[in-house]
């Protein structure tokens, strides 16, 4: 299993202790100092995620880039070390933690490098 860096955003249950025992190196924004709640994404996150080589966990489509519902605001996830993008907000912390399990099963840190994921329940069919 691949262990990935990982930034869970602001909209993102505080679930990083759980994946940290999976052996992810995992930060929720509101515990990083230099960004914390009401952290931008192209100021604050985005540049933070590049100095740090940081994956980010989030549900806003904006990260997605061209895909985005919100094209003016997108940001191209190839300025990213990747994005897992929560595109099933029906799935719990425990479903999302799963997903992430088999995703870093299937996928390398490198594969998923200026890549975006869709984090839905699809990935817990790996595990049936």
């Amino acid at each position: 299993m691949a262990s990935f860096d990982i930034l869970l955003d602001e909209n993102i249950e505080p679930f990083h202790d759980e994946l940290r025992s999976l052996g992810h190196n995992a930060t929720h924004v509101l515990d990083v100092p230099e960004l914390g709640e009401g952290a931008q994404d192209e100021p604050d996150i985005l540049p933070w995620l590049q100095a740090n080589d940081t994956i980010l966990f989030t549900q806003d489509d904006h990260w997605i880039g061209a895909d985005s519902s919100d094209p003016q605001n997108a940001i191209d996830p190839a300025r990213t070390a990747g994005v897992l993008w929560l595109k099933d907000e029906s799935m719990t912390p425990g479903q999302q933690i799963t997903a992430i399990r088999v995703i870093a099963t299937l996928l390398s840190a490198a594969d998923l490098n200026g890549e975006y994921v869709e984090v839905t329940k699809r990935w817990l069919d790996y595990i049936e």
